[in-house]
């Protein structure tokens, strides 16, 4: 369980989400969140497993001070001292590769730890930047489209105005039209009478309208007497 891999084990599981319409996918939160409580449980293993050995080395480490003791105040025998001290370099020697691994596994955890964190860190920062960053599009395109709906309603209003003036306009005009049409053109029998003419004796007559001449030249039907 080295740092290396733990490490790349963090970087390579912890991604980025994909951008739905309100924030992240839930699914790929959940799931990433579900890796990294896996991982600190791994994390949190393997720094018991550190602080047993080290539990363990001291525990040597006592052991051998106490027989240390115990053997300096017994005469040596060159056979038996022999033996005692090839199990007391091999307990020494064992007692240091246990403290040697209990430190090697309790640095990698404390990395594994810092980069899980820092990729956390890492990926919050990001994940609330770009929620910001989707809240300000989102409220820019409610803002655009806002401005869309004003700007086309006050078109709207403006034709309705206009044709609304145009429709007055011309309601106005044809009256005064009318009036024009009925003093350029007169009715018939209004019609005003012609210059004077000169009659049979010599003195001048008024020239009667055509209307009048043409019911003159019209024949008047001859009366009939009733039978008896």
């Amino acid at each position: 369980m080295g740092s290396n891999g733990a490490a790349s084990g963090a970087s390579s599981r912890v991604g980025t989400f994909e951008v739905v319409l309100w924030g992240y996918d839930r699914k790929q939160v959940d799931a990433c969140m579900a890796q990294l409580e896996e991982q600190l449980t791994a994390l949190y293993d393997e720094q018991r497993q550190a602080m047993a050995l080290t539990d363990e080395l001291h525990r040597l480490r006592s052991e051998n001070a106490d027989l240390r003791a115990r053997l300096s105040g017994v005469p040596v025998v060159h056979p038996v001292g022999a033996r005692v001290q090839q199990i007391l370099a091999m307990a020494e020697e064992e007692a240091t590769e246990l403290h040697s691994t209990a430190d090697r596994h309790l640095a990698a955890a404390r990395e594994d730890a810092a980069a899980i964190v820092a990729a956390a860190r890492q990926e919050a920062t990001r994940a609330r930047r770009d929620c910001e960053l989707a809240m300000q599009q989102l409220r820019r395109s409610q803002q655009d489209e806002a401005e869309q709906l004003i700007a086309r309603a006050r078109a709207d209003a403006d034709r309705i105005h206009a044709e609304a003036r145009n429709a007055t306009g011309t309601r106005r005009r044809r009256p005064a039209r009318a009036d024009r049409g009925r003093a350029e053109h007169p009715p018939a029998d209004h019609a005003p009478a012609g210059p004077a003419r000169p009659n049979a004796d010599g003195g001048t007559e008024p020239r009667r309208s055509r209307a009048a001449s043409h019911d003159r030249s019209r024949p008047v039907p001859a009366l009939r007497d009733d039978p008896a």
